[in-house]
């Protein structure tokens, strides 16, 4: 019986120490809609959500999003070699962002509403 006692108290002391490094890997600094536009002349839309890109809207058309990386101060998103997407944070509700495709290369202005 003490066993089983001892090895319930360890499971409810590391348990949530385990839990806990899988939920700071989601980065939510990203969350939001960001608005800006390609070359300063194609809309464009990402909403990110859970630290993930959940869509992505150019020129008002929803787009396959792919898989999401965020490292330090970038998010990248896209399905390549569709297209992929780099966002650079350089305000709380700023970032640029660089589009490489097969219709070339683009940037853009983002600003998180």
């Amino acid at each position: 019986m003490r066993h089983v006692i001892l090895a319930l108290v360890a499971g409810l002391t590391i348990g949530p120490a385990m839990i806990a490094p899988a939920r700071a890997q989601t980065n939510t600094s990203w969350d939001g809609t960001w608005n800006g536009s390609w070359g300063g002349l194609t809309a464009a839309e990402i909403i990110i959500a859970g630290g993930r890109v959940v869509e992505y809207d150019y020129r008002g058309t929803p787009q396959k999003v792919g898989e999401t990386t965020i490292s330090g101060n970038t998010l990248s998103f896209g399905t390549p070699p569709s297209f992929a997407i780099t966002l650079t944070r350089t305000g709380a509700a700023t970032a640029s962002a660089h589009y490489h495709g097969p219709g070339g290369e683009a940037d853009a202005l983002l600003r998180r509403q």
